[in-house]
């Protein structure tokens, strides 16, 4: 599911640019308001799944020290770029969207780092099963 939603945030960020550098002309009006519906449906898509998935991720032990801090930094700057961005947004400040199209983008190279070193956390933990039958067989039962 993580490849899924990193994918979507790549489509996602893909289509803003491709919209920021407005190579449509005005009479595809038709056709530019579709696509510009796209990138909405696959952030949606994305959040959906983000919030209705259980699987929990954690990073390799393996993996470098730089990476996890770079990661950090990433997500961090990520947010700042994305809120930033919404607030001038609200505001109508001029180049809101660039900002909000680098956020996106930022996020979607955090997501792709994190698919390629994270691994699956699993919930089953077979010692525990084991020490509870050693703790049985000693009190005899």
């Amino acid at each position: 599911m993580q490849v899924l939603r990193t994918l979507f945030l790549w489509l996602a960020f893909a289509v803003l640019l491709f919209l920021e550098c407005n190579f449509l002309p005005d009479s595809y009006l038709r056709i530019s308001a579709m696509i510009r519906l796209v990138p909405s449906l696959l952030l949606l898509g994305w959040f959906v799944i983000y919030l209705f998935t259980k699987d929990k991720y954690i990073v390799n032990r393996n993996t470098p020290r730089f990476i996890v801090n770079w990661l950090t930094v990433l997500k961090s700057v990520a947010n700042i770029a994305i809120v930033s961005g919404a607030l001038m947004r609200i505001f109508h400040y001029q180049y809101a969207q660039l900002l909000l199209v680098i956020g996106i983008g930022f996020l979607a190279l955090w997501s792709s780092i994190l698919t390629f070193y994270s691994m699956l956390k699993s919930d089953f933990d077979p010692n525990i099963i084991d020490d509870v039958e050693d703790e049985e067989s000693q009190d005899g039962f």
